[in-house]
């Protein structure tokens, strides 16, 4: 993924140079010095903004993908109704249950598949795994409202990274498929580029991220890690010393993530509500 830094002109930056032109031209200025002074006066709010960026410390935001940015579980249920019927496994009432349960136990794929249909010989799960990373990788998920709103305003401020135990193929699909690809500097994932084979919440999981921020001078200190679970992502923070924020979900409760030691001021309904607490002129 690149890594960019740009600079945000708004609408009130140009109408500010516009003004400060009209009043130049009123002053006596000639039509022919106005689209030249009007250019100056823009270019002069560009290398201001690009130094106070330069101020700023560099500092990075990691995400957890599912159920953070992705409602993941508010959809599995469905998708795990329609792949069982595709692939012959049963589906019991209590499917949603099951998979929620899974969910929460931030286990790998296959005792994912297994919690749910415990009797099932592994050539079932095998395939039904299968047919969910195909489908996966070919029909998005949605994004929680807001989600893509506030990427788009942090971006300007961090450098963003997803770290997930999904697969670098369905995570770069999703983020693809719901066109907020551009938003992120780095992709962490057990077997992509930047991987190491590794699981949340193993302290692995975390080192190829952590060698990128670092080659760019972001200490540990300015790094937020966002994540939706008590189990991997909290544990996971707390291993690196990382800043977290819970995000709720359909997974872990507020309630859940107090009794685990997140501080209620770190708990958030949304990933939406970032910016507002991280960037001081979106409040």
């Amino acid at each position: 993924m690149c890594i960019t830094s740009p600079v945000d002109i708004t609408t009130r930056d140009v109408v500010i140079s516009t003004l400060r032109v009209c009043l130049l031209f009123v002053q006596g200025l000639t039509v022919k010095y106005f689209f030249c002074y009007f250019y100056l006066a823009l270019f002069q709010l560009i290398l201001t903004r690009r130094s106070n960026l330069a101020a700023l410390p560099k500092r990075g935001i990691i995400l957890d993908l599912d159920n953070t940015i992705l409602d993941s579980a508010g959809e599995s249920c469905e998708r795990v109704r329609y792949l069982a019927d595709q692939c012959g496994l049963p589906v019991e009432p209590n499917l949603k249950e099951a998979v929620l349960n899974s969910w929460k136990k931030s286990s790998g794929s296959f005792a994912f598949v297994q919690s749910i249909w415990p009797e099932e010989c592994t050539a079932k799960i095998v395939a039904f795994l299968n047919a969910r990373i195909t489908y996966d990788q070919i029909v998005p998920y949605n994004l929680f409202p807001g989600v893509k709103k506030a990427l788009a305003v942090l971006q300007h401020f961090f450098y963003l990274s997803v770290l997930t135990n999904r697969s670098y193929a369905e995570t770069l699909s999703q983020l693809q498929m719901n066109k907020i690809d551009k938003y992120f500097n780095f992709i962490g994932a057990p077997d992509g580029p930047i991987g190491s084979n590794a699981r949340k919440p193993a302290l692995a999981s975390f080192q190829p991220l952590w060698r990128e921020y670092k080659q760019i001078n972001i200490s540990k200190d300015n790094i937020f890690l966002i994540g939706d679970t008590v189990e991997s992502d909290f544990r996971l923070a707390r291993v690196c010393g990382l800043k977290f924020f819970a995000v709720i979900s359909d997974i872990f409760t507020r309630e859940e993530f107090l009794a685990a030691g997140v501080r209620p001021d770190c708990i958030l309904d949304s990933v939406a509500e970032l910016p507002a607490l991280l960037v001081p002129s979106s409040k």
